[in-house]
Parts: C-alpha cells; sequence; structure tokens
C-alpha cells in the first residue's frame, strides 16, 4: 500500500474532525473534568502487599505464620551510651520503652533490659528473676550486681549477651513486637531439637548473618530452653544445654511454656508443633540473598525432610521481590521486542523492511547493554526499566524517517532524493523531541535517589544514541537494501 493512500485516508479523518470540532471539544472538556476528579483519590501505599496475590506461596506462607504467632514486624531503638546500666540510662530506657509500649499502635511485647526475666537455679529448684523489677536502685553496689547478673557467662552461655545487651555493656537494644506440620509434640523429640541446633548454627556460617563478637544473631526457642536447663540445675552453665533425654526435654518443654510464656509464645507454638527462628542480617545484597535462601532450603530438606518449612522476613520479600521485576521486566523486554518487530513488518507490509527497521533500534539496547557492563550496572529495576523507554522511543524516530523515505521515493523517484527530502523535512523534529526527552531525564541526575540517577544517565545515552541510529545507519540500510522495490529513471 502507498503512503500517499494511506495519509489520504487519514485526510479525511481530519476533515471530519473539522466539520465535528464543537462536540469533539464537549466530550474532551467533559471527560477532563471526570478524570480530574479521580485525581482528589491518589492514595499513597507503600506496603508489599501488591506484589503477591492471594495465592502466592510468599504470601500464604506470611499469613500462617501471623496466624500462629502474630504480627512478623516490630519496632526497636538501639541505645548507645558509657554505660547502659547506669542509674541514668536505665531510666531513660524505661521510660523510652513505656511511651513505646502506650503510643505505638499494635503494640504487642516489649523487650529491654528492665523487662528481661532471668531463670536460676536454686537449692529449692529456680526462680524467675526480672533484675529492675522493684524499680532502679541508685546505689552503684546493686547497680553492679544486676549488671553482673545480666552479664554472667560468655556469650555462648547467656543467651542475652550480645544479642540484648553489648559484652561491654556500652550498648543495648529496646524491641517492641506488633499484633496484627501438623502432628502435636513433634518438637518434644531431642533428635527434631538436634536438627534445630545444628539448622543454628549452619545459619551462622551464612554470609549475610550478623555476628555480635563470636556469636550469630540466630535465636529460636532453644536459648529458652538451654537457660531454663541450666536454672534448674543450680546454675550450672555445663547444663546450658538442650536435654537429650525425651522425658526431660518434653517437661523443659512444658515449664518453659508457663514460666516464661511471653517469650516461648513468640518462639514456638502452645502444641510445640511449630516453631521460628530468627536470623539478624548484616546487610542485603539480592544475588547474596537468593543464595543464602537457596542453601537454607537445601539444608532445611536435609535435615527436616518431612516437615514443612518456609523463609520469611522483609529481606526474603524484597530479594523475591527484585527478582520477579528484573526477570519480568527482561520477558516484557523481549516479548515487545518480537511484538514490535510483527508490528514493523505489517505496517511497512513486508517482512524485509519491518526487520531491517528493527536493526537500528537493537543498536542503542546494545551501547547502554555494553555502557552498563563497563561501568559496574547491575541488571536491577532501574536499568531494566529504561530498556523498554529506549526500544520504544527508537522505534517512534525509525518509523517516522522509514514512513517519509517511502513517500518521498513515491514522490522522487530515487532513494538519494527521498532521503535528502526526509532528513530535510523531519530532522530537525528527531532532534529536537530526543533534546527535550533528554532534558526530561537530566533532572535524574540531581536526584540523591541512586535508582533515579541511573535511570536517568542511562536514558540519556539510550536516547541519543537511538537518535545517532537513526541519523547514521538507518539510511544506510534502507539506501543498500532498497526494501521498497527500484528507483524510476525518471
Amino acid at each position: 500500500m502507498k503512503v500517499s493512500t494511506i495519509n489520504h485516508f487519514f485526510g479525511k479523518i481530519g476533515r471530519l474532525q473539522i466539520q465535528w470540532r464543537v462536540p469533539i471539544l464537549c466530550v474532551f472538556i467533559l471527560l477532563t473534568l471526570f478524570c480530574c476528579l479521580g485525581l482528589t483519590k491518589f492514595e499513597i501505599q507503600n506496603s508489599s502487599e501488591g506484589w503477591y496475590g492471594e495465592g502466592d506461596i510468599l504470601k500464604q506462607n506470611k499469613d500462617t505464620y501471623e496466624a500462629i504467632f502474630g504480627n512478623r514486624n516490630n519496632a526497636a531503638v538501639l541505645v548507645v551510651a558509657d554505660d547502659v546500666f547506669s542509674q541514668e540510662i536505665l531510666e531513660v530506657i524505661d521510660r523510652l520503652g513505656q511511651r513505646m509500649i502506650t503510643e505505638i499502635p499494635y503494640a504487642n511485647k516489649l523487650t529491654s533490659l528492665i523487662e528481661l526475666d532471668i531463670p536460676l537455679g536454686t537449692e529449692e529448684g529456680y526462680n524467675i528473676i526480672k533484675p529492675y523489677e522493684n524499680g532502679i536502685p541508685s546505689d552503684k553496689a546493686e547497680l553492679q550486681a544486676k549488671r553482673n547478673l545480666i552479664l554472667r557467662g560468655t556469650e555462648h552461655t547467656n543467651a542475652c549477651k550480645n544479642v540484648l545487651v553489648s559484652d561491654d555493656g556500652t550498648e543495648t537494644w529496646i524491641c517492641l513486637t506488633l499484633f496484627p506440620f501438623d502432628e502435636p509434640d513433634t518438637f518434644k523429640d531431642p533428635e527434631k531439637m538436634a536438627a534445630v541446633q545444628e539448622f543454628e548454627t549452619f545459619l551462622g556460617t551464612l554470609s549475610m548473618t550478623k555476628t555480635s563478637g563470636t556469636k550469630p544473631r540466630v535465636s529460636s526457642v532453644t536459648d529458652i530452653l538451654k537457660e531454663m536447663n541450666r536454672a534448674l540445675n543450680k546454675g550450672q552453665d555445663e547444663f546450658y544445654t538442650v536435654p537429650e533425654d525425651p522425658y526431660i526435654l518434653a517437661q523443659l518443654m512444658e515449664l518453659s511454656s508457663i514460666e516464661m510464656t511471653r517469650d516461648f509464645s513468640e518462639c514456638m507454638d502452645d502444641e510445640f508443633k511449630v516453631l521460628t527462628i530468627s536470623v539478624d542480617m548484616l546487610i542485603f545484597d539480592s544475588a547474596s540473598a537468593i543464595q543464602d535462601i537457596k542453601a537454607i532450603n537445601e539444608k532445611l530438606a536435609e535435615l527436616f525432610p518431612d516437615a514443612q518449612s518456609c523463609i520469611l522476613g522483609d529481606m526474603i520479600e524484597y530479594a523475591e521481590m527484585t527478582n520477579r521485576m528484573v526477570w519480568g521486566e527482561l520477558k516484557s523486554f523481549l516479548f515487545s521486542f518480537v511484538i514490535i518487530a510483527i508490528m514493523l513488518t505489517i505496517a511497512f507490509s513486508s517482512i524485509r523492511t519491518g526487520l531491517i527497521a528493527m536493526i537500528p533500534n537493537v543498536a542503542p539496547v546494545i551501547l547502554v547493554g555494553g555502557f552498563m557492563g563497563f561501568s559496574g550496572y547491575a541488571m536491577d529495576f532501574a536499568t531494566m526499566t529504561t530498556m523498554p523507554i529506549i526500544l520504544g522511543i527508537a522505534v517512534d524516530d525509525t518509523i517516522h524517517l522509514t514512513t517519509h523515505l517511502k513517500l518521498g521515493l513515491e514522490k522522487y523517484g530515487t532513494y538519494k532524493g527521498a532521503m535528502e527530502a526526509s532528513l530535510r523535512e523531519i530532522g530537525k523534529s528527531m532532534f529536537m523531541s530526543t533534546l527535550i526527552l533528554c532534558s526530561i531525564y537530566a533532572v535524574y541526575l540531581l536526584s540523591p535517589i541512586r535508582y533515579l540517577f541511573v535511570i536517568g544517565i542511562l536514558s540519556i545515552l539510550g536516547l541519543s544514541g537511538a537518535l545517532i541510529a537513526d541519523y547514521t545507519i538507518t539510511p544506510v540500510l534502507l539506501y543498500l537494501v532498497k526494501p521498497f522495490g527500484k528507483e524510476r529513471s525518471n
């Protein structure tokens, strides 16, 4: 089909628009006013709920966890001082903790030095001690005694040391948890608990697990059981272990769930069939997180082959979300590439012309990819967002140039004359439109957010490359291949 024929068809549409200009303008005004009403209903949402559907396994695991243990979110404050066991700092911790529990919505349980429970062995059995239950003492000797009690033993025989409070007494946490496998007594089996401890040791070796001193920040119900077992054996450190005798372990679990119900209920359910292991992460890196998740799943399958297990947490959700976005956008880009090739083939009524038109559109994408490789930019959300933008705009200029060339060939009869006329008519428009787009994206170069900066620099590079490709590669290819047929001598 000749371009002049297509232009004649759109000329008819233009004449109809002029004829019915008043009704068209009225409809446009009404539609604009209606859309303005929708602007008032804008809401800002910054949660991860929109990323996962109801049938997603990650969301199902999260819902199951929260149904048993409550909301897995928490708020925490790190207190740093010369001595967190001084009267002044303890009073600050107490006041701040009370404000957190009363003023933060959905507050559930507060954990701090003031709220600490310590099981201690006695001649008659054991006692659950709250060091500051009767208030914060002013006597220095009494303060020192309570400090010694909380920091007793080593970090390997004290669940609080280098977890809740540092071993030098200069840092401590105030943590606030928030509200929102199917055989009872499963973990009363010593073999199962031995597997749990082996799994905890494995978690401590992962690259992203945070450590305090030499102690990995891994915690679970085993910490409570060790503390209670030692307390029942007159505080002797050699009993800071999980009992291997089935009867003793079962009784210890029952006792711990009663005497330390708040802490125990956060780690294990009432039927002793579901437990959680918490791991503090040092840093977040999507690639490392995915590797660690894979290693964790393999270890879980090895230690608990018949159990249902899942990995939850903000780090897991973010890693999965990043992975889905990157690979999803990569698939979308490849799909859009194929669709654009098909559409160009249809637009020019020629497979050869459509494929030729795609060559200069690939060039800026390769340019951006090469720049990313040499500059160390990874394939992430920002970089993958840029690719379809570059491809779309490059295709737009290619269609304009190729269509004008075909029209010029019908008019002048030669590819040289058609190319000169096409660049003379739309060359400036292509440059100005690209310049305006680059100016818009240049604003991102001033952003303190790295993702926006990357989008800005890659978009400018890609758009400039697309324009250069349309100025150079497209005319050369069309002139050499002559996709619209032979030239006319006259």
